[in-house]
């Protein structure tokens, strides 16, 4: 079973409650929601690799958002699992918030980034979002992660590392 991401660095950056979703296995249901991350990530992954160019890392931070609403639109359609909400809630969270910082957050830190002369002030502006956004996501993080271990130990699956996790925490 794949295992969702936690904390990622900023600069790398089925809908009825109370239904059965009887067509997944309990694997398959984590995978489809991990898959739509994965989705996520890797626009965030393209955008950090070109952050020193504003137009092309601008592109990339605009298919985002874009991804971030089809994958909550995704997860929004997912029925529950046998009664369980905890797992596709705390991913659609963590979607949302995925979002709003690349509308704002990554925006704001590209356009610092872009200008030719920046200022110490223009410097520590952009520290102050990236310590905003890590503690804004870390107890989206901490539920998300609590609900896929207590998903996983009802069904019985083992967490793997996801592939993208090293990218993510820079190894």
């Amino acid at each position: 079973m794949k295992r969702f991401f936690y904390s990622f660095l900023p600069f790398l950056f089925f809908a009825c409650s109370g239904s059965t979703n009887n067509s997944m296995t309990a694997n398959e249901y984590n995978d489809s929601i991990v898959s739509e991350q994965n989705k996520i990530i890797e626009n965030i992954i393209k955008m950090s690799t070109d952050f020193a160019n504003f137009e092309i890392a601008d592109g990339h931070r605009m298919k985002i958002v874009e991804q971030c609403d089809l994958s909550i639109n995704v997860l929004n359609a997912m029925l529950d699992y046998e009664g369980n909400t905890e797992l596709r809630d705390g991913a659609l969270a963590l979607f949302k918030f995925y979002k709003e910082i690349a509308e704002k957050d990554f925006k704001r830190m590209l356009e610092i980034i872009s200008i030719d002369e920046a200022t110490e002030e223009d410097f520590a502006e952009l520290a102050r979002i990236e310590q905003d956004i890590a503690k804004r996501e870390l107890p989206l993080d901490k539920a998300f992660q609590k609900a896929q271990k207590d998903f996983s130990e009802k069904y019985d699956m083992k967490l793997e590392k996801n592939e993208y996790q090293d990218l993510i925490d820079g190894k």
